[in-house]
Formats: structure tokens, sequence, C-alpha cells
């Protein structure tokens, strides 16, 4: 992994026909620079050990300050903008980089390649510095920086057009196309979760749907059963009120056929009536109804 994340650094040797001002930022830039390496080199060594957690922030924090140190150095030894010092200007790029200053390091890098006087091998490895800036940017934070990948394999690509031979150039391209190809894997496989997660979901919705649709029918048909029942008892009972009424009415027939045996009934007694008359009798009928 630190293979990956390691930038290119020039040391740069410095003529004695140049200022002696120069050469003395130049030189303290490079001591401070070295330092900070040695000082990160035993951060992630002590980073190691559970135990020495504290010390390996201490060694980290003076890595930072040596950095720093050294920016400024560099940034003094440039001043005047001759080729001579253009190892001092790439190193200051690093010096940034290391800091975790990666989008001032990139344009520090970048202002190295735009500059015609840079050969090509240092527009190479300023590349390849790009493109680990790209890679770090994107380990910050992979959603928001999801664009970063490609650049850095672009930045990469860039490099080995410069240094065809660069076995890390060659080595972290493989890398980042990895990591993409991860990253398509594990979008599509999220994209996969959120379509199922949705018919999921639609499912669920119609099975509860489908559920409370039967529900409804069940209430519909007690209701309609309730009021079948109801519909049923009220019929019976008319039926049963009409019977009652039938039983006390007298039909047609029977109401004349009474009457007719009424009227004989009267005849027999009016002749009674009138023998008893002749006979000069009187007698009490009474009337049998």
């Amino acid at each position: 992994m630190c293979r990956q994340i390691i930038t290119i650094v020039l040391i740069a040797t410095f003529s004695l026909i140049y200022g002696q001002t120069q050469e003395k930022h130049a030189l303290q830039g490079n001591q401070a620079y070295k330092e900070g390496m040695e000082l990160m080199q035993e951060a992630q060594e002590l980073g190691q050990d559970s135990t020495r957690v504290q010390q390996a922030q201490s060694k980290m924090a003076a890595a930072q300050k040596s950095f720093t140190e050294a920016e400024v150095r560099y940034k003094k030894a440039i001043k005047t903008k001759d080729e001579k010092y253009l190892e001092a200007e790439f190193n200051l790029g690093d010096a940034l980089f290391k800091q975790g200053r990666y989008d001032d390091a990139r344009q520090k890098f970048e202002s190295i390649i735009e500059d015609p006087k840079t050969p090509p091998t240092i527009k190479g490895y300023a590349h390849f510095n790009i493109g680990n800036a790209h890679l770090q940017e994107f380990a910050q934070d992979p959603q928001e920086n999801k664009d970063k990948i490609d650049e850095s394999i672009e930045s990469y690509k860039q490099a080995l057009r410069m240094n065809p031979k660069d076995a890390n150039a060659r080595f972290n391209l493989e890398f980042a196309r990895n990591l993409k190809q991860k990253q398509q894997q594990q979008q599509q496989q999220e994209q996969q979760d959120q379509d199922q997660n949705k018919e999921e979901k639609e499912d669920q919705k119609q099975d509860q749907n489908k559920d409370k649709e039967q529900e409804q029918n069940k209430d519909k048909d007690k209701e309609q059963k309730g009021e079948n029942q109801e519909k049923d008892n009220k019929q019976e009972k008319e039926e049963e009120k009409g019977q009652e009424e039938k039983k006390d009415e007298i039909s047609k027939e029977e109401a004349e056929r009474l009457l007719k045996a009424l009227e004989n009934k009267e005849e027999e007694l009016q002749e009674d009536r009138k023998d008893q008359k002749v006979k000069g009798g009187r007698v009490i009928i009474e009337k049998d109804w």
C-alpha cells in the first residue's frame, strides 16, 4: 500500500556559481524535508503498536512541522525563478503533498509541467505525483471525489508517456484501474440493492392493499349477510302475522254459508211461531245463534 502513495522527490544539488543565500535555503529545505521523512517513517512504525499511539502522533506532528519548514526554505530558494532551482520547486510540491495539502501540491506540479524549460523526465515525475494527489483526495471522500480515480488514471498515463520505463507509474496505473473496477462493482451492487428494496417495498405495499381489500370485502360480506338476515327475519314475521290475520278472518264462502244457515234457522223459527200461534199458546223461543 505504501508504494501507491510514495511521491517522487528530487534532492537538489546546487552549483556554487549561484547566490549563497539561495543555495543555503535550498540545502536547508532538503535537510528539513529529510528530517520530515524520517519522522514520518518512525511514526508509521510506532503506529503499528497500539500501546504507542500517542508517541506515533507526536512523531507525525514533528514530521509535519519539518515539511512546513522545508516548504518555507524551498519558496525562498526559488525566488530567482532560475531553472537550476527546478529541483527545489519540485520538492516544494512534494512538501505540500506531505502536509496533506493535495490541491496546493497539484497546482505546484502543474506549474512545473507548464514551464517550457522543464525536461520531459521531470514532467513525467510531476504527472506521477499529480496522480497520487488525485488518489489521496479520492481516499478522503470516495463519494464526493469519485471522479478523482479517472483523473489519477489519466495522470499516470501521462507519466508513462513521458517516462515509459517508470515502474512506479505503471504499478499505480494498474492499482487505480483496479480501484475503478471495484468502484463500478460497488455502484452496480448498490443499484441492485436499491432496485431490490424498491421492488420489495412495492410487493409489500401490494400485499397490504390486498389484505386491506380482503378485510373490506369481509366487512361488506358481513354487512350484507346481516342485511339479508334482517330482511329474512322481517319477511318471516310478516308471514307469521299474515297467517295469524288469516286465521281470524272468515272467507267469503264461509260467511255466505253461515248466513244461509242463519236464514234457514230463521225460517224454521217463523214456522214454529205460526204453529204455536194457531194453538193459542205463547212460546218463548231463545235464539240459538
